[in-house]
Formats: C-alpha cells, structure tokens, sequence
C-alpha cells in the first residue's frame, strides 16, 4: 500500500545520476504486524459542480462500479459479428431489409435526463 508519493521537478545530490527532468518516488507503508481492518468515509462540496443541472443518459444499477448489468447488452436475436459482417460484405436487396430489421428491432434509449450534482463521497475499505 502507498504511504506517499514525492515528486521532484529538479535535480539534486541524493538523486540518480540519470535524473533528466522529473522523478516519482513512490514510498510504501511497512508491513503490518498484524492483520487489520480500515474503513473511510468522506464527503465533500464543490462549489462549480454541487447542486448544480447535471444530463445523463439511463444506465444499469451497477454503472457506478464500472460493470454492465445487462443493460446495454445486444438481443439474443442480433446475429454474430462474423455474421453481421457477411450480412454487410454480401450486399443485396435481403441483406439490406435484414440490417434495416436489425436497427428498427434494436431498442436503445438515446434520451436525456437532468438531476443535480450531489456533494461528493468516498468510501475507503482495507
């Protein structure tokens, strides 16, 4: 786990001889005794974003944790990329319907939503 980081723009006598510029030192904490457990909760108001008009297009539950939740995911109808690809390298009066078909049967909400930034949060766990 990083205890800190240190950032020198310029060159000193403790520092490499290849020093040319910048330099990160990254310190780490030491290892602990014994097994442990942490949490951290904070908050903050920023004064641009906070309370102020926010859009956003609907999502899954689980956006915030970077993770589909199925929303966004194709039907079980759509067709391959393999086939979808020779549906499009094969031009032709049916392939073209089909690909028309593909798009109108496709369901995606393009629309969006407005609601006001909330304060922000941070939670920690180790």
């Amino acid at each position: 786990m990083v205890d800190n980081l240190v950032i020198y723009k310029t060159a000193s006598p403790d520092l490499p001889g290849e020093f040319a510029g910048g330099l990160v030192e990254i310190n780490t904490k030491s290892v602990a005794d014994k097994d442990f457990q942490s949490l951290s909760v904070g908050g903050g108001y920023n004064t641009v974003t906070t309370g102020k008009n926010q859009l956003y297009s609907k999502g899954g539950k689980y956006d915030c944790l970077g993770v589909d939740d199925g929303t966004r995911s194709f039907q079980s109808s759509f067709p391959t990329v393999q086939q979808f690809q020779d549906l499009q390298t094969n031009s032709n009066q049916n392939n073209i319907i089909q690909i028309s078909n593909l798009a109108k049967a496709y369901n995606f909400d393009w629309s969006l939503n407005s609601k006001s930034f909330l304060p922000n949060t941070n939670f920690q766990y180790t």
